[in-house]
C-alpha cells in the first residue's frame, strides 16, 4: 500500500479548493502540505523537503524547464495541469492532466507515481531524445574563463575558434558572457536580438533542436559560426544554467564549441539564501560541463595575484584547469626579463598545471580595430603561432591537419623558429647594451 505523501500545491481558483479537497479525501494516500502563492513559496517548499509531489498550472508564472528540474533535483515528482494536456509541449513533468475536473488530477497522480515505481514513464509525453551527432563523433566544449580585469578572454576565444576552423572543422563561437558581452562587436557583427536567449526560451517551451539551434547561428567564416550573446548585462535573467548547458551540448552535437565565459565562480555572499540562480551558477555549471578549461589572465601584478585566487578557487570546488594563458607579456609590465619573471610567479601559483604566455602583439589591437581575427589580418603573426601551441596543448591541432593549408608540424617548426629570432634578437640587444 502506498504511504502518505506531503503534496506542495499552486493551482487557480476555485479549481485549487476543489483538487485539495479530493486530495483530503485520499489522505492515506497524500497530505497537503502547502498551498502556495508563487514559484518562490514553491521552490521553498520543495528546498525545505516539506513535500515530494509538486502540482501547479503549466502557465503559472515561473513554472518552466528550468523549474521542474530543479525539483527533480530535490526529488520531487511534478504534476502539471495543462488547459490543452493532448497538444502542449512538454516541459519535463512526471505527469499531466486538464483541469475539467479535480478527481482527473488524483487519477493522473496515482498512476504517475505507479509508473515511476513500476520504472516506466508516459511514452505519449516523454521528451524526444536528442538527435545523434551527424558525422558520428561529437565535438569538443572549449571553455575560456578568467580573472577579472578585462584579461582577454574574447579575444582569444574568437582567434581560437577561427584558428580550429582552419582545420576544416565546424566550430561555434558562443558569447556566455553575462557580464560584459562583447563578441558581437568584435566580430564586426549588426544582429539584433540573443541568439543565446532566443534558444533558452526555445528549451523552456521544448522545441530546441539541433535544427533550430543552427537557424540561431551565424556564419562568420569557413566552417566558423556565431551564436550571439546577451544584448545587455542586465539580461543575463533571461539564461539558467540548465539552459545554458543544454545549447551547448547540443551545439557539440555538430562540431567544436568554444564558449567565451565571464569572471566569477563563487557566489559573493553566501549568507544570502536565494532560490534564483545567479550568474556564477550559470558559470560553475558550464565550467564542470567542458571538455577543456582555459584560465585567462594579464601578465601583471594585478593579473597574476587574481590569477591566484581563481586557481584556489578551483582547487577547493575540485574544478580540473586544462590550461593557463597568460596574456600580454610585455617589459612594462613585467620587468626587463618579463617572461622569466611571470614563469616564476606561475611556479608559486600553479605549479603543475600547464600554461602559455603569449607577448603583447599590435596585431591584436589592429584586427579588433577592423573588427575581424587576428587569424585574418595576420595569420602568420607570433600570436597566431602561440594560439597553435594552446590547440596543441589540448591534443585539437592535429585532428585532421591534412585539411588545414599549413600542416601542424610545419606550424610548430615556424613557431619555434618564431621563438629562436625573438632570443635571437634580445641576446644581440643585451650584448649591444653592455658594449
Amino acid at each position: 500500500m502506498m504511504s502518505s505523501q506531503g503534496v506542495i500545491i499552486w493551482l487557480r481558483e476555485p479549481f485549487e479548493a476543489h483538487v485539495v479537497q479530493e486530495l483530503n479525501a485520499q489522505s492515506s494516500k497524500f497530505t497537503v502540505v502547502r498551498r502556495c502563492a508563487d514559484i518562490t513559496e514553491m521552490e521553498a517548499a520543495v528546498h525545505a523537503g516539506l513535500g515530494t509531489i509538486i502540482i501547479a498550472d503549466a502557465d503559472a508564472p515561473g513554472i518552466n524547464v528550468e523549474s521542474i528540474d530543479r525539483f527533480h533535483a530535490r526529488g520531487g515528482f511534478v504534476l502539471l495541469v495543462f488547459a490543452d494536456p493532448i497538444s502542449a509541449p512538454s516541459l519535463g513533468e512526471d505527469a499531466r492532466c486538464g483541469p475539467s475536473d479535480a478527481s482527473e488530477v488524483i487519477d493522473a497522480l496515482t498512476v504517475g507515481l505507479r509508473e515511476r515505481i513500476l520504472g516506466t514513464e508516459f511514452p505519449a509525453h516523454k521528451p524526444p531524445p536528442p538527435p545523434a551527432p551527424e558525422n558520428g563523433t561529437a565535438g569538443k566544449t572549449i571553455v575560456v574563463w578568467g580573472t577579472s580585469g578585462a584579461p582577454g578572454r574574447s579575444t582569444i576565444s574568437h582567434n581560437l575558434a577561427h584558428q580550429l576552423a582552419r582545420y576544416g572543422l565546424d566550430v561555434t563561437l558562443v558569447d556566455a558572457d553575462t557580464r560584459a558581452p562583447s563578441l558581437a562587436q568584435m566580430l564586426g557583427t549588426d544582429l539584433e536580438g540573443s541568439g543565446l536567449a532566443t534558444a533558452s526560451l526555445l528549451r523552456q517551451r521544448g522545441g530546441m533542436d539541433t535544427c533550430a539551434l543552427k537557424e540561431l547561428r551565424h556564419e562568420i567564416d569557413d566552417h566558423l559560426y556565431f551564436l550571439s550573446g546577451l544584448t545587455g548585462s542586465d539580461r543575463w535573467r533571461q539564461l539558467s544554467p540548465e539552459s545554458v548547458c543544454e545549447v551547448i551540448r547540443r551545439l557539440a552535437d555538430s562540431g567544436h564549441v568554444v564558449v567565451d565565459l565571464c569572471d566569477g565562480l563563487s557566489d559573493g555572499d553566501p549568507s544570502q539564501l536565494t532560490f534564483v540562480p545567479s550568474r556564477e551558477d550559470i558559470n560553475l555549471d558550464v565550467i564542470r560541463m567542458a571538455d577543456y578549461l582555459l584560465i585567462v589572465s594579464r601578465a601583471d601584478a594585478i593579473g597574476l595575484t587574481r590569477l591566484g585566487q581563481v586557481v584556489n578557487e578551483c582547487v577547493e570546488l575540485d574544478i580540473a584547469i586544462d590550461l593557463i594563458v597568460v596574456n600580454r607579456v610585455r617589459q612594462s609590465a613585467a620587468g626587463q626579463h618579463p617572461e622569466q619573471t611571470v614563469q616564476s610567479v606561475l611556479q608559486t601559483i600553479c605549479r603543475h598545471v600547464p600554461r602559455v604566455l603569449i607577448d603583447d602583439c599590435p596585431d591584436v589591437d589592429r584586427a579588433i580595430l577592423h573588427g575581424t581575427s587576428v587569424v585574418s589580418v595576420a595569420p602568420k603573426s607570433d600570436y597566431i603561432a602561440t594560439i597553435n601551441q594552446i590547440l596543441a596543448r589540448l591534443n585539437l591541432a592535429d585532428i585532421d591537419s591534412s585539411r588545414e593549408d599549413m600542416s601542424w608540424k610545419k606550424t610548430l617548426r615556424f613557431t619555434r623558429r618564431s621563438v629562436g629570432k625573438r632570443r635571437a634578437r634580445h641576446r644581440k640587444h643585451e650584448v649591444g647594451t653592455r658594449r
